[in-house]
């Protein structure tokens, strides 16, 4: 006959090999409901056959088939927690601040929160602006961040014009604050003409 911890053991390795192909550079720790030790189940000669046809980030349902000599079902339920490393403020960093690589580090992030916007890398982060006030070895998530402006209104620029095969850099003022890739006036300082420009990089448009 077999036991409720056999099939236990069974249930986690199986759900172990399919969380970690499912959500790799995951660390998964699982914590099956034990199943009822009075439980009369035949021994099986074929191996068991363990499926999960419900299971999300927080919760693990798996239905355990003996298919021979006698067939036989159960299921066997667990918790999830999924941990990963993602990018956290490694001190308080205040609403609308430029946020730098110094102020952010690693940390681990219970993923089965459902929340999926964190950051893996700095470099995701760093150089965007806090939208809210973020505590420290808090994780960062999109909701905290917002585009830094890249220039602006009042700063010299440098305007860039594409013609034919001739790029033609010149000193341009800007007239609007820029984010990336924004659309902003800016006044050519030699000809007085205000064009409009895309924000390409700091302190730098280009007009088509």
């Amino acid at each position: 006959m077999l036991t409720s911890s056999e099939i236990e053991a069974q249930v986690t390795a199986s759900a172990q090999a399919y969380l970690t192909k499912k959500y790799p550079r995951t660390e998964i720790n699982l914590q099956l409901t034990p199943i009822n030790a009075n439980l009369d189940l035949p021994d099986c000669s074929s191996p068991l056959s363990i499926r999960f046809p419900y299971t999300n980030v927080q919760r693990l349902t798996a239905r355990v088939t003996c298919p021979a000599p006698t067939n036989w079902s159960i299921f066997v339920t667990g918790r999830i927690e999924m941990i990963r490393q993602a990018v956290v403020a490694t001190q308080p960093i205040p609403r609308n601040t430029r946020i730098t690589s110094q102020m952010l580090g690693f940390g681990r992030v219970d993923i089965a929160s459902g929340r999926s916007d964190y950051y893996t890398q700095i470099d995701q982060v760093a150089g965007q602006t806090s939208k809210r006030a973020i505590s420290a070895q808090q994780p960062v998530s999109a909701q905290d961040l917002a585009p830094s402006l890249l220039v602006n209104r009042g700063d010299e620029v440098i305007l860039e014009a594409v013609r034919s095969s001739a790029r033609i850099s010149v000193k341009a003022t800007a007239l609007e604050d820029g984010r990336l890739n924004e659309q902003i006036r800016v006044k050519n300082q030699q000809s007085g003409r205000e064009v409009v420009a895309r924000v390409v990089g700091q302190g730098r448009v280009r007009s088509n």
